[in-house]
């Protein structure tokens, strides 16, 4: 099967994220899987292994919640997404942390493939938290329609 792994944050730095993606790759090629992980371009490359990457779009920081940074895509021209999916012809694209603007959203509304959603970890019950869920909260609707299966790792 062709798999494309969604990742929103920068695969330049660590993170869990991007190392389940990393494990889950090595196991599907390791079942004879074709897999390319898809992520967001990072500012700075340098001492990254991109083998098996399409990097996309600009990304920028984002200071979360939990007192930590993101790096994530903030824009991605349509016509490559829509090249890249008309070259490399998913069978199963599977975006992690889909709700993450804007490198999912973008390519889940152009997707021809099987869907699946993974979600990894859960905000902590903060008054930040509350705000952030109110304001992502029809953005995360608009993305169900697109997804086949859902999964999800943290409560």
């Amino acid at each position: 099967m062709k798999i494309g792994l969604v990742c929103p944050y920068n695969v330049a730095k660590g993170g869990g994220v991007k190392e389940i993606l990393l494990d889950l790759r090595a196991g599907l090629i390791e079942r004879g899987h074709d897999v390319t992980i898809l992520a967001p371009r990072p500012r700075d490359l340098e001492d990254v292994d991109t083998t098996g990457m399409i990097l996309l779009g600009n990304g920028t920081d984002f200071k979360s919640p939990t007192h930590t940074t993101s790096h994530f895509s903030v824009s991605v021209d349509s016509d490559a997404i829509d090249q890249i999916l008309e070259q490399e012809q998913f069978d199963v694209l599977h975006f992690h942390e889909p709700w993450v603007p804007v490198l999912s959203r973008q390519i889940l509304s152009r997707s021809k493939a099987v869907n699946i959603a993974t979600f990894h970890g859960a905000l902590p019950e903060t008054l930040m938290s509350q705000t952030i869920i109110k304001v992502v909260t029809p953005y995360s609707q608009s993305i169900l329609k697109y997804i086949d299966e859902f999964t999800a790792v943290s409560p």
